[in-house]
């Protein structure tokens, strides 16, 4: 996964300017690994360090294979929705709080609380 943010951060395209602009999407073409994805999924989007992971269940001609782990293809994308000032991840639901309208839902409990 972070070659392909590197790939995506660095090639031709320049999808990405850092990791955090990031949404990764993994399929996986063993049983296990999915089982393993979908178990760690928050796990993993933090290990990362990308706005959004999704676990697909199936990929296209735009997923590359993973150089350590075949089984795993990966795709990054441009994370969807906009940027939280405080964590700095992409969320769509900024502004659901009218008190923190910059702040993503988890930010925006941080400075409640």
């Amino acid at each position: 996964v972070n070659k392909s943010l590197e790939v995506a951060r660095q090639g031709e395209n320049k999808i990405i300017g850092n990791s955090l602009d990031a949404k990764v999407q993994l399929a996986a073409t063993t049983e296990e690994l999915a089982k393993f994805l979908t178990e760690n999924k928050e796990i993993l989007e933090e290990v990362f360090i990308v706005s959004q992971l999704e676990i697909v269940e199936s990929a296209d001609e735009t997923f590359t294979k993973g150089e350590e782990q075949e089984a795993l293809l990966v795709k990054v994308l441009h994370a969807d929705g906009e940027k939280c000032e405080r964590c700095w991840k992409y969320s769509n639901e900024l502004g659901t709080n009218s008190e923190h309208e910059t702040a993503c839902p988890r930010c925006t409990s941080a400075l409640i609380d």
